[in-house]
């Protein structure tokens, strides 16, 4: 669309970013022949990038500036002053064009913790559950064959009390797995971890066989832009801009002025700047790092970080881009004894690889079609024992008492973790297959890498403007291990992978260990390591979080901005309290229930 002609015009609702929120609650609410929405992206649609759209290439988009807006975090002093990527989709679609496609919701008793945070207004498992369902469809004839499952309980995976059949987003399992999945399964199985045949039912624990957002019928990334974009793209109320950036909110008083009303949004494309109206609502779904950055821009943030940028206060809240959450992962890989196959035969044979892209071509499946979806959530009770759990939970209770600059509302989300570290029904620990070397794999071997990520971590980071200029990025910092729990909760993952790997069946397989060396022993010599090689997961979160205002809190529980009338934000940034799980079936969820509360009460 011409940035002219979207500027002349005047919507209804105002949707920033057209990414895996903004466009489910645009294509919602444009169900409504009666409003006029519109949607402004910063990126651009690529309908037909097989970068975007084949399961297989999942991850090559990163850090490339076509896809990724290629942020990076401040140093980080608990790893050494390194400083990490800090990735964000950049095109339609947002981060759903680029995640790595594994497709899960969190526990039931991690939903149900929002109830603290907003209380009545549905914010729980019952609350969301509809909203999974409603975004989703599985594809109904397929059946979980993960060891471990039995017949009946691989039918009960399909039970449509918890599984979508006609949403827009396409589930499916993975048609074809590496050989290496169900010898890591039987290990998992071998060492008490259950196979979970139905994690969709708010029981996250064991290992499990993610549905990956893949359209099983065309072998291809099922996302926001091909689902919910699609479906709206034909009605005259639905409009698009793509490759502008929203650069500020405009606002002014109320009439009786209690409030601050935004009236429109600035925006940029190129060198020109415009400005669109809004009548009823503008809905802020620019993600976790950036939706805090227009927010900041447009006067709607801590006061005095404002004043110090020579910004206008147009309501002060001083934990705008505060709680900044997110998972932190340790990394195992290791060489396999020749003539295993796994994903590595795509890089090591030209002859396998183009043999795979012809099934693929001709029946959108093989290799191609699949990406890495074995997943295991465990609660303290499956990887440490009564002494061990102990002995991490007083780290937690010396960490919190030792921070000196919590706030009332995190002071609250530590005691939601608390509850759930005693309560053991809440994963606390994440491993991740990957069935393919990541770190400096040599030409014709192929590898394992698990990951081991911790999930619910005492650390609160930030996401700040440096300056008035909209185009800089943020300063993001996640504060990455800047406390004792956080980093021996990860040296526990570590060890956790090296008890994996050594237990039959999967020990049979393995060659030798690349990473970590197996020369590191002690406790002090693995904490080094975590240090030196932590990763962040990618899934961040909390830099709005929903709750109450006198708490610290941004959103309430229609996620409206405090202090203005008509502000709403739509994306991870709302989440109140950290989730032990992959993010975008929360966003999705999220995204499909705002949009019937705005419709309840527009």
């Amino acid at each position: 669309m011409d940035p002219k002609l979207f500027a002349a015009k005047t919507f209804d609702y105002l949707i920033i970013g057209g990414g895996t929120a903004g466009l489910t609650v645009a294509s919602r609410l444009a169900e409504d022949e009666s409003i006029q929405v519109g949607v402004i992206e910063a990126g651009d649609a690529r309908f037909d990038d097989p970068l975007i759209n084949v399961p297989a290439n999942t991850g090559r988009t990163m850090g490339d500036s076509a896809y990724d807006w290629g942020f990076m975090t401040a140093p980080q002093a608990g790893t050494n002053g390194r400083t990490f990527p800090a990735a964000r989709g950049k095109g339609l679609g947002g981060c759903s064009s680029v995640a790595f496609l594994s497709w899960n919701r969190a526990s039931k008793f991690e939903y149900d913790a929002w109830d603290a945070f907003a209380s009545d207004k549905g914010w729980n498992w019952e609350g969301l559950l509809p909203y999974f369902r409603k975004s989703t469809a599985i594809t109904a004839d397929q059946l979980n064959t993960f060891p471990g499952i039995s017949a009946a309980d691989a039918l009960a995976g399909n039970n449509p009390e918890y599984s979508g059949f006609d949403g827009p987003i396409q589930l499916s399992y993975n048609k074809v797995d590496p050989e290496t999945v169900p010898i890591y399964v039987r290990t998992l199985n071998k060492m008490g971890i259950r196979t979970n045949p139905s994690p969709e039912n708010g029981d996250l624990n064991g290992v499990i066989n993610s549905r990956m957002n893949i359209d099983s019928t065309t072998g291809t990334r099922s996302y926001a832009a091909t689902a919910y974009f699609r479906r709206s793209e034909s009605r005259n109320n639905f409009h698009l801009l793509t490759k502008a950036q929203v650069t500020k909110l405009l606002s002014g008083p109320t009439r009786d002025q209690s409030e601050v009303e935004i009236t429109g949004i600035e925006f940029q494309v190129g060198s020109q700047t415009f400005v669109a109206q809004a009548r009823k609502e503008v809905i802020v779904a620019a993600g976790v790092y950036q939706s805090p950055q227009l927010l900041e821009l447009s006067g709607i943030g801590n006061r005095s970080l404002l004043e110090s940028i020579n910004i206008p206060t147009v309501v002060d809240l001083p934990e705008v881009g505060e709680n900044l959450q997110d998972h932190y992962v340790a990394v195992s890989q290791h060489m396999l004894k020749p003539g295993i196959l796994t994903f590595d035969e795509l890089r090591n044979n030209p002859a396998f690889a183009a043999e795979q892209a012809a099934i693929y071509a001709e029946t959108h499946g093989g290799m191609l079609a699949s990406f890495n979806s074995t997943l295991s959530f465990l609660p303290f009770s499956l990887f440490l024992d009564d002494e061990e759990a102990k002995t991490l939970i007083e780290a937690f209770d010396r960490a919190v008492l030792s921070r000196s600059n919590t706030t009332p509302l995190q002071a609250k989300q530590y005691a939601v973790q608390r509850e759930w570290f005693t309560k053991g029904l809440v994963p606390q620990m994440e491993l991740i297959l990957f069935n393919n070397g990541f770190i400096n794999p040599e030409p014709g071997k192929s590898y394992i890498t698990v990951l081991g990520a911790g999930l619910h971590h005492i650390s609160r980071g930030s996401v700040h403007i440096k300056s008035k200029d909209p185009l800089l990025s943020p300063t993001i910092d996640p504060s990455i291990l800047d406390n004792e729990f956080d980093a021996k909760l990860v040296l526990e993952g570590v060890k956790l992978l090296r008890q994996v790997a050594s237990t039959a069946p999967l020990a049979d397989i393995i060659e030798t260990t690349t990473v970590p060396p197996s020369v590191l022993q002690t406790d002090e010599e693995l904490l080094s390591f975590v240090k030196a090689s932590v990763a962040t997961a990618q899934h961040p979160m909390g830099t709005l979080s929903m709750g109450p205002r006198e708490l610290g809190g941004v959103v309430d529980g229609d996620l409206k901005v405090y202090g203005t009338k008509n502000l709403r934000v739509c994306d991870a940034s709302i989440l109140p309290v950290g989730l032990g799980a992959h993010l975008q079936a929360t966003v999705y969820a999220v995204a499909e229930k705002l949009a019937d509360m705005i419709k309840v009460t527009a």
